[in-house]
């Protein structure tokens, strides 16, 4: 059995809105908006599918649980700086 490829995805920006975090994820080369209520086109939340046998299965205060469906194997992303909104 060949174990889960590690992850293609990073978190490249988020902003907030209406007390709502909207965060960018990408691939390098494809860019999706993940949050629950925003109006971002193409925006995806839990259970949808980002390509190629990957699924977003969490959005976590501090990470997001990403599935490989060939193994159903779970992984988390870090968010990092994305955590919290920033003051200035």
């Amino acid at each position: 059995m060949t174990s889960a490829p590690p992850l293609p995805f990073q978190i490249s920006g988020a902003w907030w809105e209406r007390q709502q975090r909207a965060l960018v994820l990408t691939n390098g080369e494809r860019q999706w908006v993940i949050c629950r209520q925003c109006r971002a086109r193409d925006k995806i939340w839990t259970g949808d599918i980002l390509e190629h046998n990957w699924q977003l299965v969490e959005v976590g205060a501090d990470f997001l649980t990403i599935r490989w469906l060939p193994q159903r194997h779970d992984q988390r992303l870090a968010l990092g700086d994305m955590t919290f909104k920033p003051k200035f």
